[in-house]
């Protein structure tokens, strides 16, 4: 869940609003993504004391949202004190999970006032309804990995992408695009077609696809380690290599084997189940 945009009737301590003049929320989350659970720490610094005495009289409390569209997982805790901490068995999310952070009211309240409103609320004593939210803080996603041959089997990395006209039969080299969230693969429209006749056989399209976008990608990390840092593909590449223990650019990119062993090993030997795989169709 992500609060985007949104109007509220009455004043909000957010960034996304000037409806406080001097004060902020500001929240920090601290995650460890484990073998078979995320692990995470959130502290809120809330520095208006007008909103902070709610929170001490009962009035008020600190929330905690947690949500993966992709698996519908939901889940909320509150607390009276500024730290909370959560588990979440990894069997129940997937790619993204969003957070929130907020202070909301856990009653009517009344008479509120604050020094610092936005002058627009100067001299107005206001009302707040139960479950109202007083502040509120999106706070950065948390990508989930599982291992890389069942991310790149659903596209949670990669996207193959159908380039040029449907009639067009010819074969054009095949090009990569690291610029987004999943990995790019453009392909021509004969090579898309038999790409989705031969989706089901996820060794081919691994071997003859996804494994020389991962060598692209590791070839152009070499050259600007930090180049994709904000992409989701990159994120989660990190994630994983860091539950082992291992530095995603020092220990694997930068490593001493080449480009070729390092995608292999990411895809768990492709090549060799691509081949099993044909001479089991035939068997």
């Amino acid at each position: 869940m992500e609060i985007k945009n949104r109007l509220f009737p009455y004043p909000v301590l957010c960034d996304e609003t000037d409806d406080y003049n001097d004060d902020v929320l500001d929240v920090s989350c601290n995650t460890e993504v484990l073998a078979n659970d995320i692990h995470g720490i959130v502290v809120f610094q809330l520095d208006n004391e007008d909103i902070l005495d709610l929170i001490r009289a009962g009035y008020a409390e600190y929330v905690l949202h947690l949500e993966c569209s992709s698996t519908s997982y939901r889940k909320v805790i509150r607390s009276a004190v500024s730290e909370i901490e959560f588990s979440i068995p990894k069997s129940r999310v997937n790619e993204v999970i969003t957070v929130l952070a907020l202070v909301v009211a856990k009653q009517r309240i009344t008479n509120f006032y604050s020094d610092t409103l936005n002058e627009d609320y100067e001299g107005d004593y206001l009302t707040f309804e139960k479950a109202s939210i007083l502040a509120y803080m999106n706070l950065p996603k948390i990508y989930i990995f599982k291992n890389y041959e069942e991310l790149a089997g659903n596209e949670s990395l990669f996207s193959v992408i159908k380039v040029g006209l449907p009639d067009d039969e010819d074969i054009r080299p095949i090009t990569f695009d690291a610029n987004d969230d999943r990995i790019k693969i453009l392909v021509d429209a004969g090579t898309y077609s038999a790409y989705l006749h031969y989706q089901q056989k996820q060794p081919l399209a691994m071997s003859m696809l996804v494994l020389p976008a991962l060598i692209f990608v590791i070839d152009e990390l070499r050259v600007a380690p930090d180049a994709f840092s904000e992409r989701m593909w990159f994120i989660k590449m990190k994630q994983y290599y860091s539950s082992q223990g291992k530095d995603f650019i020092d220990d694997i990119i930068n490593g001493e084997r080449n480009v070729a062993e390092i995608a292999q090993e990411m895809l768990k030997s492709p090549i060799g189940k691509a081949y099993r795989a044909l001479i089991d169709d035939e068997g």
